[in-house]
């Protein structure tokens, strides 16, 4: 199925939409966030497609000096399966994934899994003396990057 999205013309600029005028060029960065180069709008709903995944998740080891180990959570992308989720938070250590035990080397590729979108993955969290699971849906990274992006954008409208 074609997706077709429609080019805020530049004649439309300061016409009288009905809407504050501001949020045009806010909406013409969001449009072109969503656009690949051939100009045809992502598709964010792919799924079981293989491209790198994500969970929108930074750990300890990808970060400099954060105070955190490698498998712990620095911080959540904005709209993310992780942040969607509302469990999760900084600090918790995630110690396996799809039953396997995991470490600051193995947690990322685990994460990816066989990168294949919309697949679910079973996280399991230790936060201080508490263990639970979690179930995220992997997602593109590029997509959630670009999605994150999008967030920071309407919050500037709002």
């Amino acid at each position: 199925e074609d997706h077709q999205w429609l080019e805020l013309k530049p004649a439309l600029e300061g016409a009288s939409l009905g809407v504050d005028s501001s949020i045009v060029k806010h909406l013409e960065k969001i449009r072109h966030l969503v656009m690949t180069r051939a100009q045809k709008c992502i598709d964010y709903q792919k799924t079981e497609v293989s491209e790198e995944c994500s969970l929108g998740i930074v750990f300890g080891t990808e970060v400099l000096d954060s105070g955190l180990r490698g498998n712990q959570i620095h911080q959540m992308h904005p709209g993310s399966p992780a942040a969607q989720c509302g469990e999760l938070q900084r600090g918790d250590e995630i110690v396996e994934i799809d039953g396997r035990q995991v470490d600051h080397l193995t947690v990322i590729p685990a994460v990816r899994g066989r990168n294949s979108i919309g697949t679910v993955c079973t996280l399991t969290v230790r936060r201080t003396t508490r263990q639970f699971q979690v179930l995220l849906h992997r997602t593109s990274k590029a997509a959630m990057q670009a999605a994150s992006e999008v967030l920071r954008h309407l919050e500037k409208i709002e």
